[in-house]
């Protein structure tokens, strides 16, 4: 799958699980609640978690929560691409996205994501620069 059609489908994916859900707790009530101590799920269910999570803010924990728990999951790199996504594309949080990014170059270094992280760090500096002209 080529880098724009990969790009497009895991935003309309997000789009999609985030449409039409109502929000009844905060992100961190929501993560308390289902993440104590003791009761983090298995991988699958966890990233299914925070696949289907509705908003960016309880995405992003869960997944942040993916990597810190499961490092050595095959996954693990695709979690950490989707921090760096939120931050930059839901939360627009540059900075942060740019280090989250990093962060999967430097732990997977190997990873098919990479491409589709260097295209959104290019992007992120093009905007950056476009405002302090």
């Amino acid at each position: 799958m080529d880098r724009d059609l990969r790009r497009f489908v895991v935003l309309a994916v997000l789009c999609t699980l985030s449409a039409g859900c109502s929000k009844t707790q905060t992100p961190a009530q929501e993560f308390t609640r289902d993440l104590s101590p003791g009761k983090i799920p298995p991988p699958s269910q966890l990233l299914a978690k925070a696949e289907t999570a509705p908003s960016a803010d309880q995405k992003l924990a869960l997944f942040e929560q993916f990597v810190a728990s499961y490092p050595d999951s095959p996954r693990a790199d695709f979690a950490q691409f989707m921090v760096g996504f939120l931050l930059s594309e839901e939360l627009e949080r540059p900075k942060d996205a740019a280090a989250a990014f990093n962060q999967l170059k430097t732990r997977h270094p190997a990873s098919e994501w990479i491409d589709d992280a260097d295209t959104l760090m290019a992007e992120m500096a093009r905007t950056a620069s476009a405002i302090v002209e």
